[in-house]
Parts: C-alpha cells; sequence; structure tokens
C-alpha cells in the first residue's frame, strides 16, 4: 500500500510529474495498482482494436462488449509479462537497474492515460449503440449529434494515447534510473524484438496456408 503524503494521488500526479510519481510508487510499493491498472490497459486496448476492424458488421454488441472484457483481461496479462520482461532485460543492457516487478509497475502507470479513456465509453455506446463497432457512414452526415459526439471521442482518445507514450518513455527511465534518450531506444529494441517473431509468424502461416 502506498503511504499517504500532501501530495496528490498518482493517479492524478502521473499526468504532469511522471517521473516522480513513478519513484514515489516504486519506493513505497511497487505493486501499487499494477494489477488493476494492467487489466484496465488491457480492455481498453481491446475496444479501441474492436473499433478499428469494425466488428460491429459481424457480431452482436453484447458479444464484442464481452470477447474485448475477456480477451482484454487475458491479452493484457499477457502482453504486461513479455513487454515487462523484455524492458528489464534490454534496458539493463543499456546500463538501467530496474526489476522486472519495476518494469511492469512503470507499464502500468504509463497507460493511465489510456485506461482515463475508457470513461468516455458510456457516452459513446449510449449515442451510437450498436453502430459503435461498425464502419463510419454517411449517416453521421445527417445526425451532428452522434458526429459530434464520434469526433469528439475520437479527439480525446487520440490525445491520451499520445501521452501515454510519453509516459512510457519516462516511467521507464524512472524505472531503469537512467535517461529518456536510453528509454525511448530500449522501447524501440522492445518493439522490434517482441513484433518481429510475429510477423514471422504470421507470414509462415500465410505462406504455408498458400501452399496447402
Amino acid at each position: 500500500m502506498l503511504v499517504q503524503t500532501q501530495e496528490a494521488h498518482p493517479l492524478f500526479s502521473i499526468f504532469y510529474s511522471p517521473r516522480r510519481t513513478m519513484r514515489r510508487v516504486l519506493d513505497n510499493d511497487p505493486t501499487y495498482l499494477v494489477l488493476p491498472l494492467i487489466a484496465l490497459n488491457g480492455i481498453a486496448k481491446s475496444l479501441d482494436n474492436a473499433v478499428s476492424r469494425d466488428l460491429g458488421t459481424r457480431y452482436p454488441l453484447v458479444v464484442i462488449l464481452l470477447g474485448c472484457l475477456l480477451g482484454g483481461l487475458i491479452g493484457g496479462f499477457i502482453a504486461s509479462y513479455i513487454l515487462g520482461f523484455l524492458l528489464t532485460k534490454i534496458g539493463q543492457a543499456l546500463g538501467g537497474t530496474g526489476t522486472q516487478g519495476e518494469l511492469r509497475a512503470a507499464f502500468a502507470w504509463s497507460a493511465v492515460p489510456t485506461i482515463a479513456g475508457l470513461l468516455v465509453w458510456p457516452i459513446l455506446l449510449a449515442t451510437l449503440g450498436g453502430n459503435t463497432f461498425a464502419p463510419i457512414d454517411n449517416d453521421l452526415a445527417y445526425n451532428p449529434v452522434a458526429a459530434f459526439v464520434t469526433l469528439g471521442v475520437a479527439a480525446v482518445t487520440l490525445a491520451l494515447g499520445l501521452w501515454s507514450i510519453v509516459l512510457n518513455v519516462a516511467c521507464v527511465a524512472e524505472a531503469h534510473q537512467f535517461s529518456a534518450l536510453r528509454s525511448v531506444g530500449t522501447w524501440l529494441m522492445t518493439i522490434v524484438v517482441f513484433t518481429v517473431p510475429l510477423i514471422v509468424l504470421a507470414l509462415a502461416i500465410g505462406l504455408a496456408a498458400g501452399l496447402a
């Protein structure tokens, strides 16, 4: 549990003072809120992915929401442990001192802006209903309220997502006790190591399917 001080709660201070907030969490309790944050981040990413894939054209709204909830929870925890491991090892190779637990905490806390984007989802669902996960069509031109909400939500989630990227760099830098530049390098190498095997696997499966 985090020691109570006169400072703002970390869920607020992480937005404007990420390194100081991350150090406060790591020094007091590196596990503080990590599991809930990882779970919520997974759900948020799963919802965004469902929108980008236009799943509303194939599945009912309830099925999509349940799938995002379950898939987001599972995927969020798997990603956090894989990325936590890679960020730890690659960061240590660059001179960092963070442990896997500290890097998972950094990954979780840097996602707070993305998680905050979940707050706009009830508005989006109430406005668009079953069309939330369907392609945007010309009907929005005749529904100014839906168009305003859709564009507003898109702008908010984009801004929060970009700020999460900034916090990713700051929190990893603080966990490893090195510069933001080394943190950027750590993230870039982690992304390459994480994605290249997936791309190779996808190509291999596609090739095998083509030869079958």
